[in-house]
């Protein structure tokens, strides 16, 4: 069995610790940008000021616009799904910090937020 000294305990807890942090991004503001689709994320969009939030915010609205196209065809079950999936994109990715895209959506709301 190896030993661990001290040393290399604190070396691996500052690495956690590196990985948790944001770095400055507004990750709140990026996990509200979902929560109402495009309404909330053209009011992340419009009040955010570094490029992370505004990011989401953009990915938001069109994310909001695809899921009401979908609801007209599907009868309101696609805005739901959309919603849904808006709401699992916020938690799981924006809320880390990371800069997550989504499939042909991600590159659009990119190039609109720098």
């Amino acid at each position: 069995m190896k030993r661990i000294n001290k040393k290399e305990v604190d070396d691996m807890a500052e690495e956690k610790t590196e990985a948790k942090t944001t770095e400055g991004k507004d990750t709140t503001l990026a996990l509200l940008a979902y929560v109402l689709t495009w309404i909330s994320g053209l009011i992340v969009f419009v009040i955010a000021k570094d490029k992370f939030a505004k990011f989401h915010g953009m990915q938001a609205i069109l994310l909001g616009v695809l899921g009401y196209a979908l609801a007209l065809v599907t009868l309101g079950i696609g805005l739901f799904l959309v919603w849904l999936y808006c709401l699992y994109i916020g938690i799981v990715h924006a809320y880390k910090g990371e800069m997550y895209k989504v499939p042909y959506i991600g590159e659009y709301a990119e190039k609109y937020a720098s």
